[in-house]
């Protein structure tokens, strides 16, 4: 399998902690981070091969590109305007707030030299895998379009991005979407307050054009739509220390378990990830050691063939 994440929108992740809300906090992680980071790391923590392409500003590259090259990660970078933006997550107790920094806007020259520099590594065995938010005032047309190459050049598409309305996610005819309640109602219209509206909305998602939708619903466990129908996921209830990245680990999971491989298998060992992903400070990656005790403690449930 030829993993390729990408990550037009990366940031630096600084994870805080404060004793009360209002007081001064202290810095616990500074993380070179982005959504695609985090799932390429997750993967690469976990042992599975992948291929990290980030469009990073020009000010601070060195810098964020530094701790990732450290870790031995496979990693591929075109310049971007600017400045690398920061995200700011202060934890004060069960609490955690979360401020965006922002980029500079992609131009359309950019996105043409990233699709030139992916192209050829596109084959049949491609998942490639677009997480993360795109910076305000770019082309997402443009993007659209590159995606829509991709695909037609064999790679599996996974879509992990807001920026991407509706009619765009399902034009591209993505391989695996993972919404969380609030984007899924959002792409669905329908208003997810149990397990019975996330399966009305997961449904509704695949039968748009999405071959595999994952809804998590955080501690409440997920919902996946296949096409070996819709199951249902538990996680025991664990101690977190930080939510940041769950989300992306989840889909590293999902991937990690391999094109092929069963619904059961794959939602668990999503599952596993990120629920190991909230174990670490900040958006740290899952250990391979929480991972594999986690995967043997999710519960699967199908729940129906079809709706």
């Amino acid at each position: 399998m030829n993993i390729i994440t990408l990550t037009l929108n990366p940031a630096v992740d600084i994870h805080m902690r404060s004793a009360e809300c209002g007081a001064a906090s202290e810095v616990i992680s500074r993380n070179s981070a982005g959504k695609g980071v985090n799932l390429s790391r997750a993967l690469h923590n976990n042992g599975i091969d992948n291929l990290c392409y980030l469009v990073v500003g020009r000010e601070g590259c060195s810098e964020f590109l530094a701790p990732l090259e450290a870790l031995g990660m496979r990693v591929e970078y075109s310049l971007g305007e600017g400045r690398v933006r920061e995200n700011i997550n202060v934890q004060c107790g069960e609490y955690e707030t979360v401020r965006q920094g922002r980029a500079e806007p992609i131009a359309r020259s950019l996105i043409c030299e990233i699709e030139e520099r992916l192209a050829p590594k596109i084959n049949e065995e491609t998942v490639l895998a677009l997480s993360g938010s795109i910076p305000e005032g770019t082309d997402i047309d443009a993007v659209v379009g590159m995606l829509l190459r991709m695909r037609e050049g064999g790679a599996r598409l996974v879509l992990d991005c807001r920026s991407l309305s509706t009619e765009q996610t399902v034009f591209l005819k993505p391989y695996l979407i993972k919404p969380n309640e609030v984007e899924a109602a959002e792409l669905t219209g329908i208003d997810i307050t149990d397990t019975e509206s996330a399966v009305r909305a997961a449904v509704a998602l695949r039968d748009m054009g999405c071959e595999n939708v994952l809804l998590t619903l955080g501690p409440s466990g997920s919902v996946l739509a296949s096409g070996e129908g819709i199951f249902g996921a538990t996680v025991p209830r664990i101690d977190a220390v930080s939510s940041v990245g769950a989300g992306d680990s989840s889909i590293a999971g999902f991937i990690a378990a391999g094109v092929g491989a069963g619904s059961r298998t794959a939602l668990a060992l999503a599952m596993a990830y990120g629920a190991a992903a909230c174990l670490e400070e900040g958006s740290l990656p899952p250990s391979p050691k929480n991972v594999a005790w986690l995967k043997d403690s999710i519960l699967i449930e199908k729940i129906c063939t079809k709706m």
